[in-house]
């Protein structure tokens, strides 16, 4: 709208526009005095400024403030006011008003927006920053520059003055792998939550979201991290504490098994040795052809319980530490390859990062299994046996599932017993065993079995609480 007024602040002309910008007719407008309509925190200022205007001839000002409209309500207005009283075709204080109300509302909530993202950006324990992902002629990204850090992000990374300066600037042997992921992310426009190590940040890990800000050729990417290695440590600290007390819980049952074997397969082929010996001491004179052939059994039966022994006295010797050096799948292969006899088909296969997999988890998971490998083998019959290993964030699962008789365990599927289906109590007490040791680390153990149908045992060890 348009107004002229006097150098007293009397309206002398209001244009057609008035009524829509503040609900009043040029007529009801000009009755009106306009100092009574400014809102009282922006009166003086306004006065202050008319007053100027009024005394200085030719001057020109530029004025937002607020006025009440007809139906009530306070309205924003931005007005161009000029002197141009020695205008013969004005003769008058001209001024040009329109109403800004929705650009004033739209500034505070960007303002108030403002203000709640700088308080959550200074007073978050988490890491932030925002980067800028930088890439290379053929389009790979080789580095990024960050553009703002919150106070937190010194304190997880250890990077000192980190703003406006680029990764590589502050640590050029960062692992290849943080600019890949970034760059996907600036890419694709798809956040990602993972965990990962930054060997040369003080040999942080660390639990990071990242996603895409801004436009996308501006590719740009907000982090928000958390330094674990502290929760890292102690998981694994408490997993190797249960592996300790899996470890203590479990010696007397291995100790159990052994026995067994030694009672029902080493001292039973050593008591046909003897039996035979005897009997080619009787045979010796009487009859030479049986005699020999009673003294061939008791050869062969002694070579036997020697081959016993030695499997029995290999297999308390081995720790699972020893055997899983080079990882759960390298010690499972070796397991299937060595074990497992000719005529029965073994496979293995391994999904998931095994070196994010804590020793201690390793090591009993590995015992659980190969318990349930040797189960299989010398119980079942089966003519197949599958191995697999996946792992998560959240949890290692190993799975061993046989093609064999199968048996009904006692209480239905996945119940506890002390004898499978063909008698061999020895099995049972591996079960236990199995059972104890992945029960120490908050894990568990299912068992599935029926007769003719085969088994499979699934063990379920947690990484993460």
């Amino acid at each position: 709208m348009v107004t002229i007024s006097d150098q007293e602040g009397t309206i002398v002309y209001a244009s057609p526009a008035t009524e829509r910008v503040c609900g009043y007719t040029p007529e009801e407008f000009l009755a009106l005095d306009p100092f009574k309509r400014v809102h009282p925190e922006d009166r003086p200022r306004y006065e202050q400024a008319f007053k100027k205007l009024a005394n200085t001839p030719g001057l020109s000002l530029h004025l937002e403030h607020r006025v009440r409209h007809k139906d009530g309500t306070w309205r924003w207005v931005e007005g161009k006011f000029a002197n141009l009283i020695d205008d013969p075709d004005v003769g008058g204080l001209l001024a040009t008003v329109r109403d800004v109300t929705e650009r004033k509302r739209a500034e505070e909530a960007l303002r108030a927006s403002e203000e709640k993202y700088h308080t959550l950006f200074e007073s978050i324990d988490e890491g932030f920053c925002i980067v800028e992902v930088i890439f290379d002629g053929a389009g790979q990204p080789v580095d990024y520059r960050f553009l703002e850090v919150n106070p937190a992000f010194e304190r997880h990374t250890g990077l000192h003055d980190a703003a406006g300066k680029r990764m590589r600037e502050l640590e050029p042997r960062h692992e290849e792998h943080w600019f890949e992921t970034y760059g996907r992310i600036a890419r694709t426009g798809e956040p990602e939550r993972f965990q990962n190590a930054a060997r040369y940040l003080d040999d942080r890990f660390y639990d990071v979201y990242a996603f895409r800000i801004g436009a996308p050729d501006e590719r740009k990417v907000a982090i928000l991290f958390t330094d674990i290695t502290r929760r890292r440590e102690a998981e694994e600290e408490r997993l190797r504490l249960r592996a300790l007390e899996a470890s203590a819980q479990s010696e007397a049952a291995e100790r159990l098994r052994i026995g067994r074997e030694l009672h029902d397969r080493v001292a039973h082929t050593m008591g046909v040795a003897h039996q035979s010996l005897q009997l080619y001491t009787l045979y010796t004179k009487s009859d030479p052809t049986r005699a020999a052939e009673k003294l061939k059994l008791a050869a062969d039966a002694i070579e036997t319980a020697l081959d016993q022994t030695r499997d029995l006295s290999a297999q308390l010797a081995r720790s699972g530490t020893e055997e899983t050096r080079h990882g759960l799948g390298a010690a499972l292969r070796d397991l299937l390859d060595t074990h497992v006899p000719d005529g029965v088909e073994a496979t293995l296969s391994v999904a998931g990062d095994e070196t994010t997999v804590p020793s201690a988890a390793e090591e009993q998971a590995f015992l659980v299994m190969r318990e349930a490998v040797r189960n299989a083998v010398a119980h079942s019959g089966c003519g197949r046996i599958e191995v697999s290993v996946d792992v998560d964030e959240a949890e290692l699962r190993g799975r061993v599932e046989d093609d064999g008789a199968g048996f009904d365990p006692p209480g239905g599927p996945g119940g506890w017993h002390d004898d499978r289906g063909d008698g061999e109590a020895a099995a049972g007490v591996g079960l236990r065993s199995m059972k104890e040791r992945t029960e120490a680390l908050g894990g568990r153990l299912d068992l599935s079995s029926e007769p003719g149908g085969g088994s499979a045992v699934e063990v379920r060890i947690p990484l993460a609480d």
